[in-house]
């Protein structure tokens, strides 16, 4: 395959970090190490721009953050035309929707490049919205019914959208979005095999040594659904569990003042989780639960599957696609506290059924670059 010069666009960077971020970058690294070249346009703040002064491949716009969201931003000084055209990229890959989603639209008219757009994020979801529209049952309707319009406009100007599961392709075709390729989102597996025992994990985390732990790490969003885990922690602790919910965002207080009221004794939130304790947060559970309804894949399993723990997931989502890759696992019905309760009981205390390491392999950021590079190797020769 030639060398090809690849744009990326996101609303989201570094300093931020979540999914989108994370791919971004391992991705990048993965298509540089091969040859290709890559320049990341991003809308951020003062800190994003900062780090781009570091890294001459990253283009930064000045951006507005959102009041509860500030790691995400819209770009308000879109001074990209000669940066791009200068770069002149074989292909512009969209990973947003919205501010740099729609300026990859207008980089695409006027270079010429063919335009590559991952879905990332469920914005087709009712439960997605309604958290963040309006709760005004007229006003949700007609926000709901313009934003439908502008996504199915959006992606229908791309040459090809990318769906990370059958899932989000299903509800990409019910949207009458049909230039579609299932691209796996993937992550750096290199750690796996390296074993941090549970004994030391929890020892350096200052958990019990004895119990049963399901953990959740991630950001604290009312769309993770981590009600549903805060819910479940009277029936987790007569069980034999902990529960520890790890990392930040905008609803973690009002989950820790839940699980307050709830008069939960074991249910833990230390906050923030640096890259470098990861490995002892996800090396001291016995279960991963992540209970979002509105994945589209969902990286933190993976990463929770490469450290070899086994991944609770919600029937009928989209990461109840990895148990068809092996036995990695259990799914629950959506919001029913005790099959939930039930299945992570029946994991904690078989871990010798699940192979959760084998199937984290099949979504190293190695292998899901292959496809990737399929698929943009079909759009370049005009396949549809």
């Amino acid at each position: 395959m030639k060398k090809l010069r690849i744009a990326f666009y996101t609303d989201s960077y570094l300093p931020a970090l979540d999914g989108v971020v994370n791919y971004v970058i391992k991705t990048r690294q993965e298509l540089e190490r091969r040859g290709h070249e890559v320049k990341i346009f991003t809308s951020g703040n003062k800190d994003t721009a900062a780090l781009a002064e570091e890294d001459p491949s990253v283009v930064v716009f000045t951006g507005i953050s959102f009041r509860r969201y500030r790691q995400y931003t819209i770009a308000v000084k879109p001074h990209f035309q000669r940066e791009v055209s200068e770069f002149a990229p074989h292909i512009i890959h969209s990973h947003t929707p919205f501010s740099m989603g729609l300026l990859a639209v207008r980089a695409r008219n006027f270079t010429g490049a063919k335009l590559v757009s991952t879905y990332h994020t469920n914005v087709f979801s009712d439960n997605l919205l309604s958290d963040y529209l309006s709760s005004n049952s007229v006003v949700f309707g007609v926000s709901k019914a313009i934003l439908h319009r502008y996504l199915r406009w959006l992606y229908r100007k791309s040459d090809r959208v990318l769906a990370a599961t059958q899932y989000i392709l299903r509800i990409l075709a019910r949207e009458g979005i049909k230039n579609t390729s299932l691209v796996p989102v993937g992550t750096d597996v290199k750690h796996v095999g390296k074993i941090i025992t549970k004994i030391e994990s929890r020892r350096r985390l200052g958990l019990p040594a004895k119990d049963r732990i399901i953990e959740y790490l991630g950001r604290i969003g009312a769309e993770k659904n981590i009600g549903f885990l805060v819910r479940a922690g009277k029936k987790l602790e007569s069980a034999g569990f902990s529960t520890v919910i790890a990392g930040s965002g905008p609803e973690l207080h009002t989950y820790i003042n839940l699980s307050k009221r709830m008069g939960l004794n074991n249910t833990r939130f230390p906050g923030f989780v640096t890259e470098e304790a990861k490995k002892y947060y996800y090396s001291s559970a016995d279960v991963f639960c992540n209970p979002s309804l509105f994945e589209t894949q969902s990286l933190v399993d993976v990463e929770a599957m490469s450290y070899g723990v086994p991944i609770l997931v919600p029937k009928g989502s989209a990461q109840a696609e990895f148990l068809w890759r092996g036995k990695c696992g259990e799914a629950y019905k959506p919001e029913s506290v005790k099959d939930f309760v039930g299945k992570a009981l029946k994991m904690a205390k078989n871990p010798q059924d699940y192979r959760p390491r084998y199937v984290a392999k099949e979504f190293s950021v190695k292998n899901t670059t292959d496809v990737l590079l399929e698929a943009y190797s079909s759009v370049l020769e005009g396949n549809h």
